[in-house]
């Protein structure tokens, strides 16, 4: 039974490109405690916004390659299936990319427009250690990594996932690779 105290508050970014001249925001207030960011679109979906856009594969439970449900949570990027959902949230799509319908995003289209903003992690990538493989590179689902003139670079650490992602550090087989949290705040009420 849910209560006042174990509901979260949730907005969610609601733009289709298609229909919707400018994006708006939706809020709904669901359970939380325990559960994913990605347990909460799927409790939106199915108690409250049938319409709702958001796109999952793996659920998290293994480690998967997958990436698909990356999207920006109090301004942070992170995987929903990962990420451990908060007692307010607003939940937008990955500011990397062009959106296709709500928190469906193109991963093949940049967003031309894309704002440059303080990145939530440290990446480092140890020069003893790399043995220029791209695995990084190819296993990213947000592209903050590329080759470039035989070595790897850090290209958009302000899209990186984070520790809820960590494909990098888990799949760099000379482990050259660290990512560490940076903390910062949100402010939700500058979210209408």
């Amino acid at each position: 039974m849910s209560t006042k105290e174990n509901l979260a508050t949730v907005k969610i970014l609601k733009f289709d490109p298609s229909t919707d001249k400018t994006p708006r925001y939706e809020t709904y207030k669901v359970p939380y405690e325990g559960r994913t960011v990605l347990d909460v679109l799927e409790a939106v979906y199915r108690d409250f916004d049938r319409e709702l856009a958001f796109r999952y594969g793996c659920e998290g439970k293994h480690d998967s390659r997958c990436g698909a449900c990356a999207v920006d949570v109090n301004g942070v990027s992170a995987l929903a299936c990962r990420k451990i959902s908060e007692k307010e949230m607003v939940i937008e799509p990955h500011a990397k990319f062009e959106i296709l319908k709500d928190l469906v995003v193109n991963f093949n289209e940049v967003k031309k427009d894309a704002s440059i903003r303080v990145p939530s992690v440290r990446i480092s990538i140890d020069r003893e250690k790399c043995i220029k493989c791209a695995d990084c590179v190819d296993i990213c689902p947000v592209g903050v990594y590329e080759a470039k003139k035989g070595e790897i670079e850090v290209s958009d650490a302000e899209f990186c996932c984070g520790d809820t992602c960590n494909q990098c550090v888990t799949f760099c087989q000379a482990g050259a690779i660290t990512v560490a949290a940076v903390c910062e705040s949100f402010d939700m009420e500058n979210k209408e």
